[in-house]
């Protein structure tokens, strides 16, 4: 199974659980049920001892679509900026890990 090193996971742990449970209230409130379940996942993986660097492709795009969701939401209902900001800076290095694997 192909896997892509997150060599960042401890120092971004907090920042990405700070997102994952916003995105659970946000996902509840819209009944996107798979989404809710998604980010539980993640939750898991996150509190695991020692925390997993390596994730297969899929498991980081579903982090990647979190945290996408959750840059729309904040910026454009919530008009939380720093954390619109926050999780568009997190995104940014999920994808940049697909980019860094091409090369």
């Amino acid at each position: 199974m192909d896997k892509l090193k997150y060599e960042d996971i401890l120092k971004d742990k907090s920042n990405l659980i700070f997102i994952i449970d916003i995105m659970i209230d946000v996902y509840k409130l819209y009944k996107h049920h798979t989404q809710v379940l998604e980010c539980e996942q993640w939750l898991l993986m996150l509190e695991k001892r020692p925390i997993q660097i390596e994730y297969t492709r899929d498991a980081l795009i579903v982090l990647k679509n979190i945290m996408n969701d959750a840059v729309n939401y904040l910026l454009a209902v919530e008009n939380r900026w720093d954390d619109g900001e926050l999780a568009m800076n997190l995104m940014n290095k999920i994808i940049g890990l697909f980019n860094k694997d091409k090369n």
